[in-house]
Protein backbone atom coordinates (compact mmCIF):
# COMPACT_ATOMS: atom_id res chain seq x y z
CA UNK A 1 0.00 0.00 0.00
CA UNK A 2 1.45 3.35 -1.16
CA UNK A 3 1.38 5.69 2.42
CA UNK A 4 2.46 8.48 0.30
CA UNK A 5 1.80 10.18 -2.91
CA UNK A 6 4.81 9.54 -5.34
CA UNK A 7 6.12 12.36 -6.85
CA UNK A 8 5.72 12.59 -10.34
CA UNK A 9 9.49 12.49 -12.03
CA UNK A 10 9.72 9.05 -10.01
CA UNK A 11 6.76 7.91 -12.37
CA UNK A 12 8.47 8.24 -15.28
CA UNK A 13 10.03 5.21 -16.90
CA UNK A 14 13.73 5.50 -17.25
CA UNK A 15 14.29 4.05 -20.65
CA UNK A 16 11.64 7.24 -21.37
CA UNK A 17 14.73 9.91 -19.77
CA UNK A 18 17.36 11.67 -22.12
CA UNK A 19 20.90 11.77 -19.86
CA UNK A 20 20.54 14.98 -19.57
CA UNK A 21 17.06 14.59 -17.53
CA UNK A 22 18.30 11.99 -15.52
CA UNK A 23 21.30 14.46 -14.12
CA UNK A 24 19.03 16.81 -13.59
CA UNK A 25 16.91 14.29 -11.77
CA UNK A 26 20.15 12.66 -9.96
CA UNK A 27 20.68 16.62 -8.86
CA UNK A 28 17.08 17.23 -7.62
CA UNK A 29 17.13 14.60 -5.14
CA UNK A 30 20.22 15.22 -3.94
CA UNK A 31 19.70 18.94 -3.04
CA UNK A 32 16.06 17.24 -1.71
CA UNK A 33 18.02 15.47 0.69
CA UNK A 34 20.35 17.82 1.77
CA UNK A 35 18.19 20.56 2.18
CA UNK A 36 15.38 18.11 3.76
CA UNK A 37 12.29 18.85 1.38
CA UNK A 38 11.21 15.23 1.64
CA UNK A 39 11.01 13.40 5.24
CA UNK A 40 9.20 9.56 3.86
CA UNK A 41 8.06 12.12 1.03
CA UNK A 42 6.09 14.62 3.15
CA UNK A 43 6.57 18.42 3.66
CA UNK A 44 8.11 19.01 7.01
CA UNK A 45 8.02 22.16 8.49
CA UNK A 46 10.77 24.69 9.22
CA UNK A 47 10.85 28.18 10.88
CA UNK A 48 12.30 31.25 8.26
CA UNK A 49 15.99 31.60 9.44
CA UNK A 50 15.43 35.79 9.13
CA UNK A 51 12.31 35.39 11.79
CA UNK A 52 14.66 33.26 14.19
CA UNK A 53 17.18 35.44 13.94
CA UNK A 54 14.92 38.65 14.83
CA UNK A 55 13.99 37.21 17.71
CA UNK A 56 16.88 36.25 19.39
CA UNK A 57 18.42 39.83 18.83
CA UNK A 58 15.40 42.05 19.09
CA UNK A 59 13.52 39.82 21.46
CA UNK A 60 10.58 40.72 19.30
CA UNK A 61 9.09 38.75 16.33
CA UNK A 62 5.18 39.15 16.01
CA UNK A 63 3.18 37.00 13.48
CA UNK A 64 6.99 35.23 12.44
CA UNK A 65 7.13 31.87 11.18
CA UNK A 66 8.92 30.27 14.19
CA UNK A 67 7.80 26.42 13.00
CA UNK A 68 10.21 23.47 14.40
CA UNK A 69 12.49 26.34 15.68
CA UNK A 70 15.10 24.80 18.03
CA UNK A 71 14.83 27.87 21.10
CA UNK A 72 15.45 25.44 23.81
CA UNK A 73 16.93 26.99 26.84
CA UNK A 74 16.28 30.64 25.43
CA UNK A 75 16.52 33.98 27.91
CA UNK A 76 14.36 36.45 26.60
CA UNK A 77 12.06 38.43 29.21
CA UNK A 78 9.21 40.29 27.86
CA UNK A 79 9.39 38.62 24.23
CA UNK A 80 6.75 39.82 21.96
CA UNK A 81 5.38 36.64 20.25
CA UNK A 82 1.84 37.72 19.67
CA UNK A 83 0.08 35.61 16.77
CA UNK A 84 3.27 33.86 15.35
CA UNK A 85 4.01 30.34 13.99
CA UNK A 86 5.49 28.35 16.72
CA UNK A 87 4.09 25.31 15.55
CA UNK A 88 6.70 22.06 16.72
CA UNK A 89 8.81 24.43 18.22
CA UNK A 90 10.71 23.30 21.07
CA UNK A 91 10.97 26.18 23.65
CA UNK A 92 12.10 23.63 26.73
CA UNK A 93 13.72 25.20 29.37
CA UNK A 94 13.39 28.56 27.98
CA UNK A 95 13.22 31.34 30.33
CA UNK A 96 10.28 33.46 29.12
CA UNK A 97 8.89 36.02 32.01
CA UNK A 98 6.36 37.92 31.10
CA UNK A 99 6.37 37.28 26.98
CA UNK A 100 3.33 37.59 24.99
CA UNK A 101 2.13 35.19 22.83
CA UNK A 102 -1.13 36.67 22.62
CA UNK A 103 -2.96 34.32 19.58
CA UNK A 104 0.02 32.66 18.56
CA UNK A 105 -0.10 29.08 17.38
CA UNK A 106 1.47 26.49 19.79
CA UNK A 107 0.41 23.61 18.26
CA UNK A 108 1.97 20.77 19.64
CA UNK A 109 4.72 23.13 20.67
CA UNK A 110 7.24 21.32 23.58
CA UNK A 111 7.93 23.78 26.01
CA UNK A 112 9.17 21.16 28.99
CA UNK A 113 10.03 22.99 32.10
CA UNK A 114 9.97 26.28 30.78
CA UNK A 115 9.71 30.04 32.88
CA UNK A 116 6.13 31.36 31.43
CA UNK A 117 5.30 33.43 34.54
CA UNK A 118 3.09 36.15 33.54
CA UNK A 119 3.09 35.23 30.30
CA UNK A 120 0.33 36.14 27.99
CA UNK A 121 -1.21 33.57 25.96
CA UNK A 122 -4.81 34.72 25.56
CA UNK A 123 -6.71 33.39 22.68
CA UNK A 124 -3.50 30.88 21.65
CA UNK A 125 -3.67 28.01 19.87
CA UNK A 126 -1.86 24.92 22.06
CA UNK A 127 -3.63 21.81 20.95
CA UNK A 128 -1.49 18.38 22.29
CA UNK A 129 1.55 21.43 23.77
CA UNK A 130 3.89 19.82 26.09
CA UNK A 131 3.79 22.01 29.72
CA UNK A 132 5.25 19.68 31.73
CA UNK A 133 6.66 20.74 34.87
CA UNK A 134 6.48 24.49 33.92
CA UNK A 135 6.17 27.59 35.36
CA UNK A 136 3.14 29.15 35.15
CA UNK A 137 2.26 31.30 37.91
CA UNK A 138 0.28 33.89 37.19
CA UNK A 139 0.00 33.12 33.41
CA UNK A 140 -2.58 34.05 31.33
CA UNK A 141 -4.57 31.40 29.15
CA UNK A 142 -7.85 33.10 28.65
CA UNK A 143 -9.77 31.34 26.14
CA UNK A 144 -6.35 29.61 25.44
CA UNK A 145 -7.44 25.92 23.41
CA UNK A 146 -5.73 23.34 25.30
CA UNK A 147 -7.02 20.24 23.85
CA UNK A 148 -5.27 17.21 24.83
CA UNK A 149 -2.04 19.43 25.94
CA UNK A 150 0.52 18.11 28.75
CA UNK A 151 0.29 19.74 31.87
CA UNK A 152 1.52 17.31 34.88
CA UNK A 153 3.49 18.93 38.05
CA UNK A 154 2.86 22.62 36.19
CA UNK A 155 2.34 25.31 38.69
CA UNK A 156 -0.55 27.81 37.46
CA UNK A 157 -0.59 29.40 41.01
CA UNK A 158 -3.01 32.60 40.71
CA UNK A 159 -3.17 31.92 37.00
CA UNK A 160 -6.30 33.34 34.12
CA UNK A 161 -7.89 30.18 32.77
CA UNK A 162 -11.39 31.86 32.11
CA UNK A 163 -13.59 30.37 29.07
CA UNK A 164 -10.13 28.16 28.44
CA UNK A 165 -10.53 24.95 26.60
CA UNK A 166 -8.80 21.79 28.22
CA UNK A 167 -10.70 18.75 27.25
CA UNK A 168 -8.69 15.76 27.74
CA UNK A 169 -5.44 17.62 29.44
CA UNK A 170 -3.41 16.05 31.92
CA UNK A 171 -2.77 17.96 35.14
CA UNK A 172 -1.70 15.79 37.37
CA UNK A 173 -0.11 16.60 40.31
CA UNK A 174 -0.31 20.40 39.06
CA UNK A 175 -0.52 22.89 41.28
CA UNK A 176 -3.83 25.55 40.53
CA UNK A 177 -4.16 27.46 43.49
CA UNK A 178 -6.19 30.20 43.56
CA UNK A 179 -6.52 29.81 40.09
CA UNK A 180 -9.48 31.20 37.95
CA UNK A 181 -11.21 28.64 35.74
CA UNK A 182 -14.64 30.37 35.66
CA UNK A 183 -17.00 28.52 32.77
CA UNK A 184 -13.37 26.64 31.57
CA UNK A 185 -13.58 22.83 29.53
CA UNK A 186 -12.08 20.31 31.54
CA UNK A 187 -14.58 17.35 30.14
CA UNK A 188 -12.14 13.98 30.38
CA UNK A 189 -9.28 15.82 31.57
CA UNK A 190 -6.83 14.11 34.30
CA UNK A 191 -6.86 16.58 37.53
CA UNK A 192 -5.18 13.57 40.05
CA UNK A 193 -3.43 14.63 42.77
CA UNK A 194 -3.80 18.15 41.73
CA UNK A 195 -4.10 20.93 44.33
CA UNK A 196 -7.16 23.45 43.66
CA UNK A 197 -7.15 25.20 47.11
CA UNK A 198 -9.46 28.11 46.48
CA UNK A 199 -9.87 27.55 42.88
CA UNK A 200 -12.46 29.36 41.08
CA UNK A 201 -14.01 27.05 38.90
CA UNK A 202 -17.95 28.46 39.09
CA UNK A 203 -19.64 27.05 36.04
CA UNK A 204 -16.74 25.04 34.61
CA UNK A 205 -17.02 21.79 33.12
CA UNK A 206 -15.47 18.44 34.50
CA UNK A 207 -17.82 16.11 33.36
CA UNK A 208 -15.91 12.47 33.33
CA UNK A 209 -12.49 14.13 34.79
CA UNK A 210 -10.35 12.02 36.66
CA UNK A 211 -10.06 14.32 40.16
CA UNK A 212 -9.05 11.59 42.35
CA UNK A 213 -7.22 12.45 45.77
CA UNK A 214 -7.40 16.46 44.46
CA UNK A 215 -7.84 19.02 47.13
CA UNK A 216 -10.21 21.25 46.46
CA UNK A 217 -10.66 23.06 49.81
CA UNK A 218 -12.58 26.30 49.70
CA UNK A 219 -13.11 26.06 46.33
CA UNK A 220 -15.59 27.27 44.04
CA UNK A 221 -17.53 25.16 42.12
CA UNK A 222 -21.25 27.02 42.36
CA UNK A 223 -23.40 25.55 39.23
CA UNK A 224 -20.31 23.30 37.50
CA UNK A 225 -21.13 20.02 35.71
CA UNK A 226 -19.02 17.06 37.38
CA UNK A 227 -21.27 14.51 35.38
CA UNK A 228 -19.44 10.91 35.97
CA UNK A 229 -16.78 12.71 37.30
CA UNK A 230 -14.14 10.68 40.10
CA UNK A 231 -13.35 12.23 43.02
CA UNK A 232 -12.32 9.21 45.42
CA UNK A 233 -10.61 10.48 48.38
CA UNK A 234 -10.74 14.00 47.10
CA UNK A 235 -10.95 16.69 49.95
CA UNK A 236 -13.88 19.61 49.64
CA UNK A 237 -13.51 20.65 52.69
CA UNK A 238 -15.57 24.12 52.69
CA UNK A 239 -16.01 23.85 49.34
CA UNK A 240 -19.06 25.35 47.07
CA UNK A 241 -20.77 23.58 45.40
CA UNK A 242 -24.21 25.28 45.50
CA UNK A 243 -26.45 23.54 42.38
CA UNK A 244 -23.94 21.53 41.16
CA UNK A 245 -24.02 19.11 38.80
CA UNK A 246 -22.72 15.37 40.30
CA UNK A 247 -25.27 12.82 38.74
CA UNK A 248 -23.20 9.75 38.53
CA UNK A 249 -19.98 10.31 40.33
CA UNK A 250 -17.49 8.47 42.01
CA UNK A 251 -17.03 9.95 44.75
CA UNK A 252 -15.97 7.58 47.81
CA UNK A 253 -13.98 8.37 50.70
CA UNK A 254 -14.61 12.46 50.07
CA UNK A 255 -14.40 14.47 52.32
CA UNK A 256 -17.46 17.22 52.05
CA UNK A 257 -16.88 18.58 56.04
CA UNK A 258 -18.61 22.15 56.44
CA UNK A 259 -18.81 22.02 52.35
CA UNK A 260 -21.81 23.87 50.89
CA UNK A 261 -24.09 21.81 48.72
CA UNK A 262 -27.68 23.37 48.64
CA UNK A 263 -29.20 22.46 45.71
CA UNK A 264 -26.73 20.05 44.35
CA UNK A 265 -27.52 17.36 42.29
CA UNK A 266 -26.63 14.11 43.09
CA UNK A 267 -28.56 11.26 41.59
CA UNK A 268 -26.85 7.77 41.43
CA UNK A 269 -23.59 9.27 42.83
CA UNK A 270 -21.59 7.11 45.21
CA UNK A 271 -21.00 8.41 48.28
CA UNK A 272 -19.79 5.22 50.10
CA UNK A 273 -17.74 6.06 53.21
CA UNK A 274 -17.61 9.96 52.58
CA UNK A 275 -17.32 12.73 54.76
CA UNK A 276 -20.38 15.46 54.75
CA UNK A 277 -20.38 16.15 58.57
CA UNK A 278 -21.84 19.77 59.26
CA UNK A 279 -22.07 20.64 55.27
CA UNK A 280 -24.86 22.03 54.30
CA UNK A 281 -27.38 20.33 52.09
CA UNK A 282 -30.34 21.70 51.90
CA UNK A 283 -32.88 20.63 48.62
CA UNK A 284 -30.16 18.26 47.80
CA UNK A 285 -31.11 15.74 45.42
CA UNK A 286 -29.72 12.32 46.33
CA UNK A 287 -32.16 10.03 44.63
CA UNK A 288 -30.52 6.57 44.29
CA UNK A 289 -27.38 7.56 45.46
CA UNK A 290 -25.04 5.23 47.37
CA UNK A 291 -25.06 6.50 50.64
CA UNK A 292 -23.74 3.48 52.87
CA UNK A 293 -21.36 3.75 55.97
CA UNK A 294 -21.34 7.81 54.59
CA UNK A 295 -21.26 10.46 57.53
CA UNK A 296 -24.42 13.30 57.26
CA UNK A 297 -23.94 13.91 61.53
CA UNK A 298 -24.34 17.49 62.18
CA UNK A 299 -25.64 18.38 58.56
CA UNK A 300 -28.57 20.36 57.38
CA UNK A 301 -30.30 18.37 55.33
CA UNK A 302 -33.80 20.08 55.29
CA UNK A 303 -35.90 19.63 52.33
CA UNK A 304 -33.36 17.33 50.45
CA UNK A 305 -34.35 14.31 48.51
CA UNK A 306 -33.39 10.72 49.59
CA UNK A 307 -35.90 8.57 47.11
CA UNK A 308 -34.43 5.34 47.14
CA UNK A 309 -31.11 6.05 48.49
CA UNK A 310 -28.91 3.27 50.22
CA UNK A 311 -28.64 5.10 53.29
CA UNK A 312 -27.08 1.42 55.54
CA UNK A 313 -24.57 2.19 58.78
CA UNK A 314 -25.03 6.04 57.76
CA UNK A 315 -24.37 8.33 60.51
CA UNK A 316 -27.37 10.90 60.73
CA UNK A 317 -26.37 11.77 64.12
CA UNK A 318 -28.22 15.57 64.94
CA UNK A 319 -28.74 15.87 61.09
CA UNK A 320 -31.46 18.28 60.22
CA UNK A 321 -33.97 16.28 58.35
CA UNK A 322 -37.14 18.62 58.79
CA UNK A 323 -39.21 17.93 55.60
CA UNK A 324 -36.45 15.72 53.90
CA UNK A 325 -37.74 13.25 51.49
CA UNK A 326 -36.36 9.22 52.65
CA UNK A 327 -39.35 7.24 50.59
CA UNK A 328 -38.13 3.99 49.98
CA UNK A 329 -34.81 4.47 51.27
CA UNK A 330 -32.45 2.04 53.18
CA UNK A 331 -31.77 3.07 56.51
CA UNK A 332 -31.07 -0.46 57.86
CA UNK A 333 -28.34 0.61 60.90
CA UNK A 334 -28.37 4.14 60.02
CA UNK A 335 -28.33 6.13 63.25
CA UNK A 336 -30.38 8.89 63.18
CA UNK A 337 -29.54 10.33 67.35
CA UNK A 338 -30.80 13.69 67.90
CA UNK A 339 -31.69 14.20 64.65
CA UNK A 340 -34.77 16.76 63.37
CA UNK A 341 -37.15 14.49 62.20
CA UNK A 342 -39.84 17.58 61.63
CA UNK A 343 -42.04 16.18 58.60
CA UNK A 344 -40.08 14.24 57.24
CA UNK A 345 -41.20 11.70 54.94
CA UNK A 346 -40.37 7.93 56.04
CA UNK A 347 -42.47 6.34 53.49
CA UNK A 348 -41.80 2.63 52.82
CA UNK A 349 -38.31 2.94 53.99
CA UNK A 350 -36.32 0.41 55.41
CA UNK A 351 -35.00 0.12 59.06
CA UNK A 352 -34.83 -3.32 59.40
Amino acid sequence: MQLYPQPSFLRLSPQFLSLDSLRTLALGVTLGITLGVWDGLRPILAADPDHVQQLLTTGSCPGCDLREANLANIRLRNANLQNADLRNADLSYANLVDANFTRANLTEAVMVGANLRRSNFQAAQMRLADLSNSNLTGTNFNRANLDTAQLPGVNLTGANLRRSYLGDSNLTSAILRNVQMPRAILAAASLGGADLEGANLQGSSLRGAGVDRANLTGANLRNADLINAKFANTNFTNADLRRAKLNFAYLQSTNFTGANLEGADFQRADFQRSILSGANLTAANFANANLILSRLDYSNLSYSNFTNADLRGANLIAANLSNANFSRANLIEANLSSANLTDTNFTEAKFK
